[in-house]
């Protein structure tokens, strides 16, 4: 009695254990994604977005609101060519209706055209993504960030 018993807790505790670990899926172009990547370059510019060298190492931030709530869901950080992307592989309750933004802080040092003051935002567009194939994940959205904009 007590290795049955002890065979259905286990049983129980797997059931659980696995159902936390699903991932919430999104459906963007009619396909079921299980992550989302979002590619955008801040250049030293005026606004912030190309023409203009890329600005390396800075963190922007990547929110999305979900359920109405602004959640943050990503920190990407620039490459040397200016470059970010973002993984995102815990979509919770996120749909293609999502607003979802990046965000850099100002002031940015290593570029002086820049504002001083306040935020860069960008609006990340998930209507007009395409799905790939991604190793060890499955299908994934790929987002590309519109042009930034002070706040």
């Amino acid at each position: 009695m007590a290795s049955s018993t002890t065979s259905i807790l286990a049983l129980a505790l797997f059931f659980i254990a696995t159902a936390t670990h699903a991932h919430a899926l999104l459906t963007i172009n009619g396909q079921n994604v299980l992550g989302l990547q979002v590619n955008g370059t801040l250049a030293c510019s005026a606004t912030g977005n190309l023409p203009g060298p890329g600005i390396a190492g800075i963190l922007a931030s990547l929110t999305c609101n979900i359920n109405g709530t602004p959640t943050l869901v990503a920190l990407p950080i620039t490459n040397l060519n200016g470059v970010f992307a973002a993984l995102v592989t815990n979509l919770n309750s996120l749909t293609a209706n999502s607003l979802c933004n990046v965000t850099v802080n100002l002031p940015v040092l290593s570029c002086p055209l820049l504002p001083r003051s306040g935020f860069l935002q960008a609006q990340v567009n998930l209507n007009s993504t395409t799905v790939i194939q991604v190793a060890n994940i499955g299908l994934v959205a790929q987002a590309t960030v519109g042009l930034f904009a002070q706040v």
